[in-house]
């Protein structure tokens, strides 16, 4: 089993590495510059939606150790940087590397592939069910989109498939994100900064225009 590095402990990272945990994948360093190891091991170990994971998690200095075994934690900001030592596959969970150019400054050392989960703007983006037989192994850097291009992909491919999509319109209702406010509060999109708990608030996103590179049919539609 390929030995993975992450990048990026926000929502994302942490649901990815107890996805790990639960499958015995060998998770090496943990990148993150704005979080300390005790707020990393807390996070991981307890969450609202998920309930606590059923680990031993401990932080050290510059560490966690879950089940007696030592995770490394670094604190940086640039991706070749990073010290992927032994590291085969890094999932990158930050969303700042969103080119190609950015992203494959993680190549470094023993590092042969980039998962980014969230959209790419120039590399090849996969959805289960929809694309993946277009996956080739020699390709360095790729995404898995977004949670709601995953949602709308399959969907929208049975359709086609089916019935012949020739032009479409999508309207979703997003969970409440870090980024929208609990209580009302001021944003330079004074809308977005109505309370996310109490209100449906308009926003626009690039869903569809990502349904279309994973389904070339629709692109443009």
């Amino acid at each position: 089993m390929s030995k993975i590095g992450i990048n990026g402990f926000t929502r994302i990272g942490r649901i990815f590495c107890r996805r790990c945990l639960l499958k015995n994948a060998e998770v090496l360093p943990i990148n993150n510059p704005a979080l300390s190891p005790d707020q990393m091991g807390y996070l991981l170990k307890c969450d609202s939606v998920h309930s606590r994971l059923n680990v031993e998690i401990e932080s050290g200095k510059h560490c966690l150790v879950i089940n007696n075994k030592k995770i490394t934690l670094t604190k940086e900001k640039y991706a070749k940087k990073i010290p992927w030592a032994g590291v085969e596959c890094v999932v990158d969970c930050c969303g700042a590397f969103t080119p190609i150019e950015k992203a494959s400054a993680h190549i470094h050392g023993s590092v042969k592939k980039v998962f980014l989960l969230y959209p790419s703007t120039d590399a090849p983006m996969f959805v289960c069910g929809v694309n993946l037989d277009k996956y080739k192994s020699d390709m360095k850097v790729v995404s898995n989109v977004s949670c709601t291009t995953i949602c709308l992909a399959p969907l929208a491919k049975y359709i086609h498939d089916n019935f012949c999509i020739e032009e479409g319109l999508m309207t979703i209702a997003h969970a409440v994100t870090p980024t929208r406010a609990a209580t009302d509060n001021a944003r330079k999109k004074w809308r977005s900064g109505r309370s996310a708990v109490l209100n449906i608030i308009l926003a626009s996103t690039g869903a569809a225009k990502a349904v279309g590179k994973v389904i070339p049919d629709l692109n443009g539609k």
